[in-house]
């Protein structure tokens, strides 16, 4: 799906898997029984920064008033001024006939100093590197280490989600009801008997890496 090419200047960003863990979920562990908030830690890939921590400065204004402190090579900029900054990434992104990639804030990590702004790009027409940009969430000096996790990157099929129209029902279904008290029952049934519970659907979700261990 991908055609990424690594231009040979020094790169500010890089692109890893996205990972299952996170520090607030380590400390109430239960969290990771959540199949959906799992499947979504995991779920496209990570922007990271290397090899360099970035370092700004910010007085609060929405025009001029960001300086970027470090790096100086050119790679980072205050390009739309009001708090943010904009990455150079240093490779071009191809993606097939209507594939685009929505660039959003990492699912279920947080940051007190920075958020990443969400962009959906069309990398199946696109001719040159896109940008990644973050905002800065205070005024002062905020430092970003090197090796931080930025943003998520994930493809989407924009004629499929496009066109998607979603319907409120007042009543729910007569089956929907039923397959809502036989869920109940099983799950009451699994836990009096002592039985550990999973979730009968995660089977079927072949391109999901959660383990239902």
């Amino acid at each position: 799906m991908y055609d990424i090419t690594i231009y040979p200047e020094d790169n500010t960003l890089s692109i890893i898997p996205g990972k299952r863990k996170r520090e607030w979920m380590d400390n109430h562990v239960h969290a990771y029984k959540c199949t959906p908030l799992a499947i979504a830690n995991e779920f496209g890939w990570d922007i990271i920064i290397l090899p360099y921590d970035i370092k700004v400065e910010w007085d609060g204004t929405n025009k001029e008033g960001l300086k970027i402190l470090q790096p100086n090579n050119g790679n980072v900029k205050s390009h739309f001024g009001a708090g943010t900054i904009t990455f150079n990434p240093g490779f071009r992104t191809v993606t097939e006939e209507d594939i685009y990639l929505m660039i959003c804030p990492i699912p279920n990590q947080f940051s007190e100093d920075f958020l990443s702004l969400s962009a959906i790009i069309e990398t199946d027409k696109l001719k040159y590197p896109w940008f990644l940009s973050i905002k800065m969430l205070h005024k002062g000096i905020t430092v970003i280490p090197k090796n931080t996790k930025l943003a998520r990157i994930i493809p989407i099929n924009v004629k499929a989600s496009i066109p998607t129209r979603f319907k409120v029902e007042t009543e729910i279904p007569e089956s929907f009801s039923k397959l809502e008290t036989e869920f109940a029952e099983k799950r009451r049934e699994s836990q009096a008997q002592g039985i550990k519970w999973t979730k009968d659907y995660v089977n079927s979700v072949d391109f999901s890496k959660v383990k239902m261990s």
